[in-house]
């Protein structure tokens, strides 16, 4: 399946981008992508032509045909940008109130404001990327991700609410686990988590805006006749047709309740298990010995095979080699509502900060458990924040 088809969307985006890299500003962005002539809504009529209307369900089974991980980089495609369109119409007024938190510190309502300008403009231009200028040479942080460094402000600005709530858990448990129970004791731990919850949910509102409701299915209805608003309908629309299509006529299949085993020298605990496997040449004398055990303790579990370990997250898929590693990861929370993950590999080939960016934000919606077992290396320094457990094999 080929995107972004049409000669005249590729005209108008190379118009629009045709200022130098750093000269592009989130207005011209939006005008390109939201009002010159519905250019994204071409394009989306484009796309769904190019997917087979008399296609049978096994033309789209896992690892069966390639027309599968086409229709999931469509849906890829679909996702971002409704995630993109949704911080189009987000309410400001309830951004000003989020932003006021006395937990910030001095400037920050200020800097998060940047960030997320930074944000939405860096998934705007994920669209549709201007074209590379080679005289501009190089410079550090060019591949950083915006979506990185908004996660990041937040762990830091959040580590010592997220200590002080970790340690009266802690005691919470102990003090739960005596056989002579101080009533008092476990009253005020349970006052000092709830303020904690609440001071660490206020600080999150703050820096992402509300996601307690973030869904991979979210529903939209729109308040107006905005551009964004009729075209982030229409999105919905074609984002809930390609997820029947890939998951087909039966109903998931999951364990009938959420089983308990020991995999991999981790104790995981799953009602929809996803398995992603690393099948390079290196890992072969691995793979069938861990179905085996994998199988004794669960009967539903999806597998996903993938040469490598490589964790690459673009939307348009460019050379020979796909990000097989994540867009197995989105086939399995996306489309297959997988609760806990489990990827073997040996984690020696790396991560782009766009693909760690994305992977956080997959976990987090899903809410999944995410346990790594490596023959190689230790998770890097980017990647763990986001393990559930890791064991060296």
């Amino acid at each position: 399946m080929k995107f972004f088809t049409a000669a005249v969307f590729f005209a108008l985006i190379a118009n629009t981008f045709a200022a130098k890299p750093e000269e592009i500003t989130l207005e011209n962005v939006r005008y390109a992508y939201l009002k010159r002539e519905g250019v994204i809504t071409k394009s989306l009529e484009e796309e769904k032509a190019n997917l087979p209307k008399d296609a049978r369900a096994e033309d789209l089974l896992p690892d069966k045909s390639p027309l599968r991980n086409s229709t999931l980089f469509h849906l890829r495609y679909l996702t971002h940008l409704e995630r993109t369109l949704r911080m189009t119409v987000i309410d400001q007024e309830t951004r000003r109130v989020q932003l006021k938190s006395e937990l910030l510190p001095s400037g920050e309502d200020r800097r998060i404001v940047k960030m997320w300008k930074e944000l939405e403009t860096e998934r705007f231009l994920q669209l549709a990327p201007p074209p590379v200028d080679k005289k501009r040479r190089r410079r550090r942080g060019d591949d950083d991700s915006a979506e990185a460094e908004l996660n990041e402000r937040f762990a830091s600005r959040a580590k010592s609410l997220l200590r002080k709530l970790e340690v009266s858990e802690g005691r919470l448990d102990t003090a739960l686990s005596r056989d002579r129970q101080d009533e008092r004791l476990i009253g005020k731990l349970e006052k000092e988590i709830t303020v904690f919850e609440a001071q660490v949910e206020e600080m999150r509102l703050a820096y992402f805006g509300d996601s307690s409701t973030d869904s991979f299915e979210l529903p939209f209805e729109p308040a107006g006749d905005a551009p964004a608003e009729k075209l982030l309908t229409d999105v919905i629309k074609s984002r809930d047709a390609l997820l029947r299509a890939l998951r087909g006529e039966e109903p998931l299949k999951q364990e009938r309740e959420k089983k308990k085993a020991n995999i991999g020298e981790m104790f995981i605990e799953s009602q929809n298990l996803g398995v992603i496997l690393d099948v390079s040449s290196s890992m072969t004398n691995f793979i069938k010995p861990l179905k085996e055990e994998i199988a004794k303790e669960f009967s539903s579990p999806r597998y996903r095979e993938v040469p490598g370990c490589r964790m690459d997250w673009s939307l348009i898929p460019i050379g020979a080699k796909p990000d097989g590693s994540m867009l197995a990861m989105e086939d399995l929370l996306i489309v297959l509502k997988a609760d806990t993950i489990f990827w073997f590999s040996d984690l020696n080939d790396g991560e782009s900060p766009q693909a760690l960016a994305r992977l956080q934000w997959l976990l987090d919606i899903s809410n999944a458990n995410f346990y790594v077992n490596s023959v190689g290396k230790k998770p890097s320094r980017g990647l763990e924040p986001l393990v559930t457990e890791f064991r060296k094999k």
